[in-house]
């Protein structure tokens, strides 16, 4: 039996805490932690709280007795409960050190979730010190309510009704420490207050004016209280904000934002308090964005955000502003500046208030150059560059304003770069602003015309840059480059190839310094302008050049190496050339022996790469020593928790050595297991793209010559398979998808290997069982919303592979995983917590977005890979499936992001349900038809959604939201029966908006506009559709086509030719007579010749040499009915109108053979 201590050697032991002696604090830590595990620590602990002479011997006292009296508790007998009870309450008013009476607060209030005895005598206790004369007492009080909810805010929540006239009185106390002790408990209740029902946060929201009174009354506005004040001050006005009623945001909004503007600009407050009012302004433009502009406070905040910027105009181009030096003596104005640049960004990016920003910012601007032009040099200088800064900031929000006026803006910031009067800063920022200006248009519709032209502006500009004398300006014209260079739609002209042989020119002779810089931008160019690069005279000279930065060995190398690794990568997913090939893998292979983590990652990351784009070759030459290393790295890390702040033992032996800094130890102590984590995940990552490769064509040629390799890559992929397997276990989030992702890229790739060389495969065919089964389970248990929809994903991936019989087989358990994981908790938690700096309005779509959307994106791939797998064999079960992802779709969803990820999954589910050519459906009732069928449940879905989708669309709240309305309000209005009249009844509607979309035009979004034209074929191929609504269908056609623009990207002109192929396929005149047949033909011949590309592919191997990761890139052309579909249209075309509208297509000779190929195998006259 364990002797029980004395309260005097206890003392002792808690007092050799306080020594400055690091091995002594140790040794005493380890003798405390064993005294505390058994329940004889507890008498000596209490008596040393209540009586000990020494304040932090009674503060140490009460912290180690909460830290082991739960584990205790129950076991200890009724009257050892009764005297803790009777020890701690009252030493709680009596104790007179601050610390220690917050220590013993803190200890009564953890006793309250385990003993439930304890709450009536503390909120007596409460009660009795609220009303006490002496103020410290009354303080005590409201730190004991302070403390409940930190200990157990569930519990405390029924008893905040009475709590709240308490806090509202010491609101009011005249003394201003009470206020304080009384602001911070009501903050503190007011959360959890608020996310429960009932009475709870009524009875608090009266007296929230009372909390805004005591912030204004406070007198020291630059100490750090008065910054905790004010961000409990938003904490609470953000709850109010949430409120899906309104009405509390129409009684408080307007002196909410009314605070918030006075906090914000005012010069004379704590940096903390003007953070906290940037958070609350950048939340409400986010949530509340017409609030905001009826109440004339998103102009007001316009102005006032750019007056900070001009204000502290001289701090706004510095180099410490770019965010190189976290010790900037001017912290406080850089802050300001970022702080408003969020602000205006934020406000940029909502449709209601994107206009006036962006027209009020470029007035602001032209007021305050206008009225500088004769200031000093230094001073107009300065505001010249902050200028270009705030345009930099709205660039990407204001992607329409800046799209009208592109020129206008990309001259005014060229100019700037071109200034060579102005200081370097300045040139900077104007550089910066253009690439910010430059990748706001690469999502736009634009002539390619006149899309280059504003290239070439750009590019001159950045060029320039590039040969600045000053480093700093290179180096922010090589960040620029991609955004310009992505501009060339067409990566093939003239132009750009003279441009890129100028860019790699000029990049040869930048200064070593920058070398980082100069080889990413090699990159941007592998990535955006791969034919001009190939092409160039210099491409030796950039293959040479890449291969000499990645294999430096010198620590000072490695920033260069890792970015010649991403440059090579990119190049090589472009390139075909395999001594060009071989060469990179080659030195890429050295950096898996680096002792850098960052070099492992990259090296793990380009062989990924390797693996995905180029295929079997790279893993039959490489294959044996890329899957050890990433094997080993798995192994090696598996006991790492990335939570573990403590362990600091494997410090010292990374270089550290001793130290008495714990926080540098710990900080890179974190950055070590940071690394390795991210080590880890590639490796897995790289493991899964090395086992999809090795059912390639190539590999299995190569192998054939090399029986023992290919034994050793088998041996090397089942044990990754285990490892792999093991790791969706893992505490960490990244790694847990990951090992999903690649355990359903292993599997799959051991299933076609097994169907179709068996004497390849790495593993038996239980796999196949085995790895839907882990892929259910992730799905069901994992406890993070992210982690789930990548699990879906997998699944949805895994059940394209499979064959049908397997998917049949699996076909009960897949709808129990859709009906899991829609009614499970994880469904429904909150999402990740993301550095975006918004942690109070969980309605911003960029947090939500994230995860919610993902995991509905995610639920309808699943579905609709069930629904294409097994066609109408899915169909019974479907209706139920459907109404339930509804149900739950729109709870989940609650930002325009996921509202959009609804509609296009419960459309792109819709279209597998009429497949009338198939031939082994039963239909669910006698009589009845697939076709009958969907339309039964189209008319089922339709009065729900149909009206939402056509608000969403008016709405404007954001394209994947827009885009993903138009699409199913196509395919249900193809799909509902005539009978239906609630369908028909809103098809003038509908029709309207398309119309007013179409006449846009090219100032529109340009896949909003593909998205309604592919409506508005689908209502016109409709047999179904009323004739008198509709009008005229050859107009329509005739509309369509003339805003549909013929793309370069072949895939795109595939999703063309659907929407024409179903017009055709229901109305074959309208076609022909609208006036565009070589338009028509056009289109037409481009999807046939992709499609028939890729079918020779799949002809020539077991899968094409592409990611199969993504159920999204499972297609490249048309499937085999709409190809025999489009063919024989092209064949009715040519037979009716002769072959005028093909001879006008100038076709080249490889496509013409292709062409008449096609025809030839299709039975057609070629």
């Amino acid at each position: 039996m364990t002797p029980t201590p004395s309260a005097d050697s206890v003392a002792i032991a808690l007092s050799r805490l306080t020594v400055p002696d690091t091995n002594a604090v140790r040794q005493a830590e380890r003798n405390l932690e064993a005294l505390g595990r058994s329940p004889s620590c507890i008498e000596p602990l209490t008596h040393l709280i209540c009586s000990h002479p020494s304040p932090s011997i009674r503060q140490l006292a009460a912290v180690m007795l909460r830290r082991y009296l739960p584990d205790h508790w129950p076991s200890l007998p009724p009257p050892a409960k009764a005297s803790i009870r009777a020890a701690l309450i009252p030493r709680i008013p009596a104790e007179p050190a601050q610390l220690s009476r917050k220590a013993i607060v803190a200890l009564a209030c953890d006793l309250c979730s385990l003993d439930d005895a304890i709450w009536p005598e503390l909120l007596q206790l409460v009660a009795t010190l609220a009303a006490a004369d002496n103020p410290d007492l009354v303080v005590v009080a409201f730190a004991i309510v302070d403390g409940f909810v930190d200990a157990v805010n569930d519990l405390v929540v029924e008893h905040i009704p009475a709590l709240a006239p308490l806090l509202a009185k010491g609101m009011e106390h005249p003394v201003p420490k009470v206020r304080v002790a009384a602001f911070h408990a009501f903050v503190a209740c007011a959360g959890p207050a608020a996310m429960a029902k009932g009475d709870s946060f009524p009875a608090l929201e009266p007296h929230i004016p009372k909390i805004v009174a005591v912030a204004t009354g406070h007198q020291d506005t630059r100490s750090d209280e008065f910054g905790r004040i004010t961000c409990g001050v938003f904490e609470v006005l953000a709850l109010v904000m949430e409120d899906p009623a309104g009405p509390l945001i129409r009684k408080y909004f307007e002196s909410a934002l009314e605070f918030a503007e006075r906090m914000f600009v005012s010069t004379d407050v704590a940096p903390m308090a003007r953070a906290a009012a940037n958070e609350f302004l950048v939340g409400s433009a986010t949530v509340r964005p017409k609030h905001m502009r009826k109440l004339g406070a998103a102009l007001r905040l316009v102005q006032s955000a750019c007056k900070v910027i001009f204000d502290n105009a001289a701090f706004a181009g510095a180099p410490s502003s770019f965010g190189h030096d976290d010790d900037d003596p001017d912290e406080d104005e850089v802050n300001a500046i970022l702080l408003s640049l969020r602000l205006l960004d934020a406000m940029a990016r909502r449709p209601e208030l994107s206009k006036l920003v962006f027209t009020e910012v470029m007035s602001v601007i032209s007021r305050t150059f206008e009225a500088t032009q004769n200031a000093p040099p230094e001073h107009r200088d300065a505001t010249v560059a902050a200028g270009y800064r705030i345009i930099g900031a709205i660039c990407r929000g204001c992607t329409h304003e800046v799209t009208v006026h592109a020129r206008d803006v990309l001259t005014k910031l060229a100019n700037g770069a071109h200034d060579a009067n102005a200081g370097f800063p300045t040139r900077a920022r104007a550089i910066e602003a253009l690439g910010l200006a430059c990748e706001a248009l690469d999502d736009v519709e634009m002539p390619d015309e006149e899309l280059e032209d504003l290239a070439n502006i750009s590019l001159t500009a950045i060029l320039h840059g590039m040969r600045d004398p000053e480093l700093f300006v290179n180096r922010h014209a090589c960040m620029a480059l991609e955004a310009s260079v992505s501009l060339f739609r067409d990566d093939t002209t003239k132009q750009l190839r003279a441009r890129v042989a100028e860019i790699i020119h000029t990049l040869s002779a930048l200064s070593p310094e920058i070398s980082v810089e100069a080889i990413t931008a090699v990159g941007v160019l592998a990535e955006h302008a791969v034919s001009a690069l190939l092409s160039s005279e210099m491409f030796k000279d950039v293959v040479e050049g890449i291969v000499r930065l990645i294999s430096q060995t010198g620590k000072t190398d490695v920033h260069a190496r890792v970015a010649a690794l991403e440059a090579a990568g990119s190049l090589v997913s472009n390139c075909k050339d395999q001594s060009v090939i071989e060469r990179f893998s080659a030195q890429a292979i050295s950096c898996l022996d680096s002792d850098d983590p960052s070099c492992k990652q990259a090296a793990y990351s380009f062989f990924e790469r390797m693996a995905d784009s180029v295929g079997g070759n790279v893993v039959a030459v490489f294959g044996v020593k890329v899957l050890t290393s990433a094997i080993e790295s798995i192994e090696n890390h598996d006991t790492i928790d990335p939570t573990d702040d403590d362990d600091d033992e494997g410090v010292s032996r990374n270089g550290l050595g001793p130290s008495n800094d714990e926080d540098a130890r710990r900080e890179y102590g974190m950055y070590v297991r940071t690394s390795l984590l991210e080590e880890k995940t590639l490796a897995v990552h790289c493991v899964g793209a090395f086992a999809s490769a090795t059912t390639t064509d190539s590999f299995m040629k190569r192998m054939a010559s090399s029986p023992e390799t290919a034994a050793t890559i088998r041996s090397l992929l089942r044990s990754g398979c285990k490892h792999i397997d093991d790791l969706t276990f893992s505490f960490h989030e990244e790694i847990r998808a990951a090992a999903y992702r690649a355990h359903c890229r292993i599997i799959g790739a051991n299933v076609m290997l097994m169907a179709n060389r068996p004497e390849l495969a790495f593993g038996r065919t239980e796999l196949t069982t085995d790895g839907f089964s882990r892929l259910a389970y992730g799905a069901m248990e994992d406890s993070n919303v992210w982690v789930t929809a990548t699990v879906l994903k997998s699944l949805a991936t895994f059940i394209e592979l499979i064959s049908v019989d397997m998917v049949a087989e699996h076909k009960t358990a897949v709808t129990d995983v859709i009906r899991g994981v829609l009614a499970s908790e994880t469904a429904c938690q909150e999402p990740r917590e993301y550095d975006s700096g918004d942690e109070h309005f969980t309605d911003d779509a960029d947090i939500e977005g994230e995860d919610m959307a993902a995991l509905i994106e995610a639920v309808g791939e699943v579905v609709e890979a069930m629904a294409h797998s097994l066609r109408g064999f899915f169909a019974d079960d479907f209706p139920s499936i459907l109404s339930e992802m509804l149900e739950a779709f729109f709870k989940l969803s609650r930002s325009p992001r996921s509202r959009g990820m609804v509609f296009g999954a419960v459309a792109g589910v819709l279209l597998y349900l009429n497949f009338d050519k198939c031939t082994n459906f039963t239909p669910p009732a006698p009589g009845g038809t697939e076709e009958e069928f969907a339309r039964k449940v189209t008319d089922n879905v339709a009065a729900e959604i149909l009206p939402v989708a056509l608000n969403a669309i008016k709405s404007m709240e954001g394209k994947i939201l827009q885009r993903n309305a138009v699409f199913l309000a196509g395919v249900i209005f193809s799909k509902a029966r005539a009978s239906n009249e609630a369908v028909w009844a809103r098809l003038p509607e509908a029709l309207q908006i398309f119309q007013k979309i179409l006449v846009a035009g090219n100032a529109s979004d340009g896949a909003l506009i593909d998205n309604v034209a592919g409506a508005v074929a689908r209502i016109l191929s409709s047999k179904a559709a009323p004739r008198q609504v509709l009008g005229d269908p050859n107009a329509m056609l005739q509309a369509i086509l003339n805003v549909v623009p013929l793309h370069n990207d072949p895939t795109e002109n595939t999703t063309i030719a659907r929407t024409l192929i179903s017009v055709a396929q229901s109305n074959f005149d309208i076609l022909v007579s609208a006036g565009q047949v070589q338009k028509v033909v056009s289109c037409l011949v481009s999807a046939a010749l992709i499609s028939w590309e890729a079918q020779k592919r799949t002809e020539q191997r077991i899968r094409p040499d592409v990611d199969d990761g993504d159920l999204n890139d499972r297609m490249t052309g048309l499937e085999d009915m709409e190809f025999q579909s489009l063919v024989l249209i092209l064949g009715r075309i040519r037979e009716g109108l002769g072959d005028q509208p093909f001879s006008k297509l100038n076709l080249a000779p490889p496509d013409a053979k292709s062409l008449a190929e096609i025809f030839q195998c299709q039975g057609l006259k070629a």
